[in-house]
Formats: structure tokens, sequence, C-alpha cells
């Protein structure tokens, strides 16, 4: 089991993909927040400030870089983006793409990499009181 504070913000619009995948990540012990548009993408981001996003870009409204260009806006704390696709897009400022379909040991995978706080530009090594 995970960390309670591991929080992810799940991007998806397709209701069975969404459900499998938050049942399988809820199952690891992740703490998981659904959003079906772009727009609610965003604000459940700022909201419950996960350290990853796992991004289908093709969701309804604000979609594709526009809305990575709005996620990374957030400022220093912004999470990890990793974007779910089935497509071949190329967008800038992600950490990695998952191809759909994926098998579900390749999203825990994916998601174990990435649910770790992403540091601030030029963060180096150990920043928390000394032992």
């Amino acid at each position: 089991m995970r960390a309670p504070n591991e929080r992810i913000v799940l991007v998806e619009d397709f209701d069975d993909l969404a459900d499998l995948t938050r049942e399988v990540l809820a199952w690891e012990g992740y703490e998981v927040h659904l959003a079906r548009t772009g727009e609610e993408a965003l604000r459940l981001t700022a909201q419950v400030e996960p350290s990853l996003v796992l991004l289908d870009i093709h969701v309804p409204g604000l979609r594709g870089q526009p809305l990575v260009d709005a996620l990374r806006a957030l400022g220093a704390e912004a999470p990890h983006i990793v974007v779910v696709t089935g497509g071949r897009e190329r967008l800038v400022d992600i950490e990695q793409t998952l191809q759909k379909p994926f098998e579900i040991d390749e999203l825990i995978d994916v998601v174990r990499r990435y649910s770790e706080p992403r540091r601030p530009a030029g963060a180096v090594g150990f920043t928390g009181p000394g032992l």
C-alpha cells in the first residue's frame, strides 16, 4: 500500500477506462480524483494538489498542449504530467506518454515512478531538517 497522501488526478472521459484505472490505483493505495473535462482537471489539480496528473488529452473542453500549459502555470508545485493517449501527439513539458491500450502493470510502474512530488526548478538533494 502507498502512503495516503499520494494524490493523483485522473483526467479521462471514457467511463469504463476511468473506472478501471481508478479502481486499480485505489487498490494500490493512491487517492484518485477523477476529472472528465480539461476545466475540471485544472480545478481539481489546484484544489487537491496531486503529485501526478494522468491526462487523456482528448477530453472535452480545454485539451492538448493548452491544457498541459495551464497545468504547468499552476506554479512551482505543478504536478508531474503523464499523457495517456491512443494517438501519436507530441507534447512538450510532460514527463512521459502512456500509449492506450496499456497493460495494468505498465500503468502501475508509471504511476510509481511519478507519484513523488515534483521538485521546483533548481532544487537539488535533501531539503528537510538535519538528522
